[in-house]
């Protein structure tokens, strides 16, 4: 080798010998910086995890809710189209002497029970499918005699 080739790889040693420790410092730092990214990246997966385990639950848990709800307002609306709303028929009667009276028969319609009227002492009378009559056997509300104006004694 020549002198100025010695020269030249001297210098070029001596920089080695000074980066290299500043190198490895500097591989250290990046080492422990990628193990750090990586520490902060699992926990921010198992946060995401947690966070949509806990997200999944309350969907679940407003979803019972909801259906509990609407279950509720179901059976509401059952109960109330079944209280209001009954499926009517009209008994037809004929009176007899004092309170006794006999069924003529039991229609879909006002106006069939209506036809079967031939006078005063027939007598037609709203009532409900699966419905108790009721206690009083006086009175019956909505009781009508179609063939006369005038509704027959109620004792």
């Amino acid at each position: 080798m020549s002198d100025a080739a010695e020269k030249v790889e001297a210098p070029a040693e001596q920089v080695v010998e000074q980066i290299q420790p500043k190198a490895a410092e500097v591989v250290k730092n990046l080492k422990a910086e990628l193990d750090m990214l990586r520490a902060a990246r699992v926990g921010r997966e198992r946060a995401l995890k947690a966070w949509e385990q806990k997200a999944k639950a309350e969907l679940r848990a407003e979803e019972a809710q909801a259906t509990g709800f609407l279950k509720a307002k179901w059976r509401a609306i059952v109960r109330w189209w079944l209280n209001f709303t009954t499926i009517r028929f009209w008994l037809c009667g004929l009176a007899r002497t004092g309170a006794d009276w006999e069924v003529i028969g039991v229609f879909n319609t006002h106006g069939k029970a209506a036809r079967i009227c031939r006078d005063k002492r027939y007598f037609i009378a709203p009532i409900g499918l699966n419905r108790p009559f009721g206690e009083d056997t006086v009175n019956w509300p909505g009781l009508e005699v179609p063939n006369t104006t005038e509704a027959p004694e109620q004792k």
